[in-house]
Parts: structure tokens; C-alpha cells; sequence
């Protein structure tokens, strides 16, 4: 099946952050960008001046950021929508000053729409953007220090976004201490990722992570690379993402050298970029066949510190649909590395369910087929009569088949503190492999004398024989397993709670959103309504239509304006005639202009004068 890929301009767009070069401005001197620059630095944003610079995330990939552009005189305000990245949707804002303070000019770039796209606004003292004159078509945003939020309900369906909460992005140090990410080259942040040719990404080399089951460890190799190192969680199966380092000198340094299962030679990079907020973002094909579709995949990975988070899809040659992916990695802990220590355990206990399963209805439906078989060859009474007893001991083995299933759960159960004590020692080995990585890239700091330890381990040792000391250490050891058992179902207990509290979220945003969408869409139907009471059409003989009959009419202006674009729908008739015996037709994107540049054509003459003609509205939709 042969697909088209994304070109890589409108993937540029999609992605929200991807900033493109006009050959005209690789030839400016720097005088002017300098000169740009400083014109740029005279200018009071008043309300916007402290969110320059500022971005805005969520959990889902969307983003909000407010960044300079100082050819333009203007701030670019880009709202995107993730969607997982599949359809994903972007809008920007190009801001500018007036005359009056805290008043700016707002133009929706490349918007979709035909009109409306463009108006004065403030912010309110809560942050929220306030249309004074024009129209951004229902676009809604709000700004603050510590969170954002935005929606755009476009006309067009394509453009429209749905609301996103959005919180301040942060970088975690070390030591707890969060950097706000910012784009402005004189930041903190900035000034933070300056470390070396891979920004933010330079200071995690050497630590392991840990995700739902899998490890992932961020190295560099003898030369410099960035290697991403994915493994199961006892170190087998590894994987590697080579990545040759960029260069501001050499756009072409940039590479990708291999992926997991993929060699240099067997992939073809369409998008490499790491950004100014340290995104690696990688798209790109297969090689197998220059004449077909060889898979689409994108992955765009985001270091903040504490936290991986790695979002993707991908659609290989066979596939329909494109599969999706968002997944956080977490700095290793004892409990972190048991929660995926049991998460890959309920995985394979869930594929070894569904293969027993598999196999178990393949064998009753040949017994049932075999059975209909011999009814029908050895008589109907006694045929049936095999078929119930075939039916009979299928049942029962399938209660044998739960009850051999929930007695390997009960023994997995009881395997789990082998499990914990496996990820304790694990998880001990990759915390201290963390620690030392850390130590290696931070400042010498002091040692203690080597004499110390030793004095405290021997203060420390009861002086007691031998027996008397294994008997502590079985109280110890049994104390021990006790207050991990308490801890597990504590643990158990709170993830029980929070799974009821985010039902219940999930519940409860479900039904504001479809109390939202009922409202729009009555709010439509009534505006649709209100347009169809209030339009007047009549017959004309307008020129250049070959002597037939046109529809004009004039369009009041209804508000509220919920659409934007409507077709008008009528019946045209002489007045002896019956309703619903005249010519019917419709006129796309009526603005009511009231004479020929905006008709609706009759496909024959009337059989009466037009000015005698009867034409009524039969029904107002949208454009779509």
C-alpha cells in the first residue's frame, strides 16, 4: 500500500518550535541582526515583558511559548496541540505594540480561516486575553507565572483545539532546585545547557533511568556521542541511539549513527533537531525500497533532570494506523525498580493468559465443528447428545483453565519478595553507578579518613557469640520483611485511592466536556435558527448566466456570531405553486451581499415573472 509522507515543512509546523530560515536572512550582516536586536530591546511589553521567553507544558505533549522575534518588531506566542502526534495542530500569534499601554495588535498566522483572524486585545489583571475589536474566532488564552491555558475553536474543523491546562516548564537539579526552562539566551536555563554540545542532555551522562519495564541510561562514548541505552531490567536485550554530536559551525554534524535494530545505513533521517528547550526530535524513514512506503516514525525525547519523558509513533510498511507512545523515564530507586520488576511480570502473566486462551477456544471450536459433524452423520438424537457431553467437559476445562491461572498467581505472589529483594540489590548497584557519575562530573569534595569506617563498623558489632548474633539477625530479617510487607499494602492502599480519585477526575472532566460540546452545539443550532428567521431572499435576472434566474438576498446581522460561514439553503416557486414543488438550491458562504456578486443559480426559468417569484429559506448549515 503506497502512503505519502509528511513533508518535512509542515512537520517543521506541526511540532510547534521548529524555526525556519529564509535564504534572505543567511545574508544579513550581523550589524543588523545586532541592530534588530537592540531596536527590539526598546520596546515596552508592559503586560507580556516578564513571559518572554517563557514555555508552557503538559503531560500530553502540548506546549504553549512565548518567544521574541526582533526582525519582526513582534513576540510569536505559538500555541500547539500534540494529539499524539499524529494530528497535531499548531497556531501562532504574531504580537505587537500600540499606542496604547498594555493594548496589543494580534494576527493569526496562517489561521485557516478567511477572515477574523486578526484583532486588538488586553489581559485582564488574572491573565486572560480580552478582545477589544476584530475577531480571533473564539480563540481563548490565559497567562500567568506559574501556569498557562489555551483553546481555539476555529471554524474550520482542522484548526480547532481543544483546552489544554498548562503548567511553568521547569529543569530539576541535583539537589532538588527546579530552572525555569527558558528560550531566552540570557536565562539561567540557557546558560545551564551551555555545558557542552548536547545542552541539558550533558549533565544526565552516566545515569540510569527506569520506566514502566525497561532501564534506559544516558552515556557518551569514546568520541563524544550521545548514547541512549535501553536494556530489560536485568541488563539483557540492550539497544543503543548513537547521536554524533552538533555544531553551530556545521549544520550537517548533527547525526544520527544507529538506532535500536537499525544500523546507520537502514534508516533515512528526514528531521534531526535538538532545540533551544533541549527536545531531541527525530523523524524518519526506512530504506528498504525506493519505490514503496518503508514506515514513518517520529520520536521527540525532553530531559528535564528528574524525569525522561519519551513521546512517539510510528506506522511500519504493513501497518494501517500509526501507534502511539508516551512514556516517563525516573532516576532508580528500590521501589521504582520493583514497581517495573512486577510490571513485566504482570505482562507476561497477561500474554501467557491470552495464548492459553487462544489455544483453549481454537481446540473448542474444532471439538464443536467435529461435533455438528457427527450429529449430522450419525443421526440428530445422538449426534446432539455428543455434542452436549463435548460442551460439558469444554466447560470444564475451562474452569480448569481459571483455576490453573489463579494458582500461578498465587504462586507469583509469593515469588514477589524474591523479586524485591532482586530490585533492592539492583536498583543499590545503578543508584551508586548514579552517584559516582554525578561525583565524576561535579567538583572534588573532601574525603573522610579511611580509618573512620572501620571504627564505626566495629563499634557497631555486638559483642556477643555467635548464636546470640544470628538470632539478631533473624529478628532483624524477619522485622525487616515485615515493615516491607506494612509498606506494600500502604503503598497498595494510596494506589487504590488515587486510581478511585483519577476515575472519578476522569468522570468528572468527561461530563464538563460533554456539557461544553452540548452548549456549543445548541449555541449553534440557535444561531443556525436565528439566521434562517432573519434572511431574506429573492428572485433577480442577473447578467452572464444565460438568461436564467438567480437567488440574491441580504444577511442581518445576528448575534451572538457562532458561525462564521454558512450555506443558505431555499426553494424558489411562482406564487400558484405548491410548497415543496419549486426549484431548490443553496448558496455557499453567504455573506448576504444583496445583489449579483453573490448568487444562488436556478437550473431553469420560472414559469412566472422574478419579480413575482416566491423564494424562501428552506434551512441555514455551516460551510461543512
Amino acid at each position: 500500500m503506497r502512503k505519502l509522507l509528511l513533508a518535512p515543512a509542515l512537520l517543521c509546523a506541526a511540532l510547534a518550535g521548529c524555526a525556519t530560515t529564509d535564504p534572505a536572512d543567511t545574508a544579513r550582516s550581523p550589524e543588523a541582526i545586532a541592530a534588530a536586536q537592540a531596536a527590539f530591546q526598546q520596546i515596552q511589553w508592559g503586560f507580556l515583558q516578564p513571559y518572554i521567553g517563557h514555555l508552557y507544558v503538559n503531560d500530553d505533549g502540548d506546549q504553549l511559548r512565548v518567544a521574541a522575534e526582533p526582525d519582526k518588531r513582534a513576540l510569536a506566542i505559538s500555541l500547539y496541540s500534540a494529539n499524539r502526534l499524529v494530528h497535531a495542530n499548531s497556531v501562532r500569534l504574531l504580537v505587537r505594540t500600540t499606542a496604547t499601554q498594555d493594548t496589543y495588535h494580534v494576527l493569526i498566522e496562517n489561521s485557516g480561516m478567511f477572515s477574523d483572524d486578526e484583532a486588538t486585545i488586553r489581559f485582564d489583571q488574572s491573565g486572560r486575553m480580552q478582545v477589544l475589536n476584530g475577531s480571533l474566532n473564539d480563540l481563548q488564552l490565559t497567562l500567568t507565572e506559574s501556569a498557562a491555558h489555551f483553546s481555539y475553536a476555529a471554524s474550520i474543523g482542522p484548526f480547532s483545539m481543544t483546552p489544554k491546562p498548562l503548567r511553568r516548564d521547569v529543569y530539576t537539579l541535583p539537589d532538588g532546585s527546579t530552572v525555569p526552562v527558558s528560550l531566552d539566551p540570557g536565562s539561567p536555563y540557557q546558560q545551564l545547557r551551555a555545558a557542552g554540545p548536547f545542552g541539558i542532555w550533558e549533565h544526565s551522562v552516566g545515569q540510569t533511568f527506569v520506566g514502566r519495564t525497561i532501564l534506559l541510561k544516558v552515556d557518551k562514548d569514546e568520541a563524544g556521542n550521545l548514547v541512549l541505552e535501553y536494556s530489560l531490567l536485568d541488563g539483557s536485550r540492550p539497544g543503543r541511539e548513537i547521536y554524533r554530536p552538533p555544531s553551530k559551525t556545521d549544520l550537517k554534524a548533527f547525526r544520527a549513527l544507529s538506532l535500536p535494530n537499525r544500523s546507520g545505513d537502514e534508516f533515512d533521517s528526514r528531521r534531526l533537531e535538538l532545540t533551544a528547550d533541549d527536545r531531541l526530535i527525530h523523524h524518519y524513514t526506512g530504506t528498504e525500497n525506493i519505490f514503496t512506503f518503508n514506515g514513518d516514525y517520529l520520536n521527540v525525547y525532553t530531559n528535564r533532570g528528574t524525569s525522561i519523558r519519551m513521546m512517539g509513533r510510528s506506522q511500519d510498511p504493513d501497518d494501517d494506523e500509526y501507534s502511539t507512545w508516551n512514556n516517563i523515564y525516573l532516576p532508580v530507586t528500590r521501589e521504582r525498580l520493583a514497581a517495573a520488576m512486577e510490571n513485566r511480570e504482570k505482562d507476561r502473566i497477561e500474554r501467557e493468559r491470552a495464548r492459553e486462551y487462544a489455544q483453549r477456544r481454537a481446540a473448542e471450536r474444532a471439538a464443536e465443528s467435529q461435533a455438528t459433524m457427527n450429529a449430522i452423520m450419525s443421526g440428530l438424537a445422538s449426534g446432539f447428545q455428543q455434542a452436549n457431553q463435548t460442551n460439558m467437559r469444554m466447560a470444564q476445562q475451562s474452569q480448569d483453565f481459571e483455576r490453573n491461572l489463579n494458582q500461578k498467581l498465587r504462586q507469583i505472589g509469593q515469588q514477589k519478595q524474591q523479586r524485591e529483594r532482586e530490585a533492592a540489590e539492583r536498583a543499590d548497584r545503578i543508584m551508586a553507578a548514579n552517584a559516582a557519575a554525578a561525583q565524576a562530573r561535579a567538583a572534588p569534595s573532601p574525603t573522610f579518613p579511611a580509618s573512620s569506617a572501620p571504627q564505626r563498623t566495629a563499634a557497631a558489632t555486638p559483642a556477643a557469640n555467635p548464636q546470640e548474633a544470628r538470632r539478631l539477625q533473624e529478628a532483624q530479617r524477619k522485622q525487616e520483611e515485615q515493615r516491607k510487607a506494612e509498606e506494600a499494602r500502604a503503598a497498595e492502599q494510596a494506589r487504590q485511592a488515587k486510581e478511585k480519585q483519577r476515575e472519578e477526575e476522569t468522570r468528572r472532566k468527561a461530563e464538563l466536556a460533554r456539557q461544553e460540546q452540548e452548549r456549543r452545539t445548541q449555541a449553534l443550532l440557535n444561531h443556525l435558527a436565528a439566521e434562517r428567521r432573519a434572511i431574506r431572499l429573492q428572485a433577480a435576472q442577473c447578467p452572464a448566466k444565460g438568461g436564467l434566474p438567480s437567488v440574491i438576498g441580504i444577511r442581518p446581522r445576528v448575534q451572538p456570531k457562532v458561525a462564521n460561514c454558512i450555506t443558505v439553503h431555499f426553494e424558489a416557486r411562482c406564487p400558484a405553486d405548491r410548497p415543496g414543488t419549486g426549484m431548490t438550491g443553496s448558496i455557499w458562504a453567504y455573506n448576504g451581499m444583496g445583489n449579483c456578486t453573490e448568487t444562488g443559480d436556478l437550473p431553469r426559468k420560472l414559469a412566472c415573472d422574478v419579480r413575482e417569484a416566491v423564494v424562501e429559506v428552506t434551512n441555514v448549515t455551516t460551510c461543512q
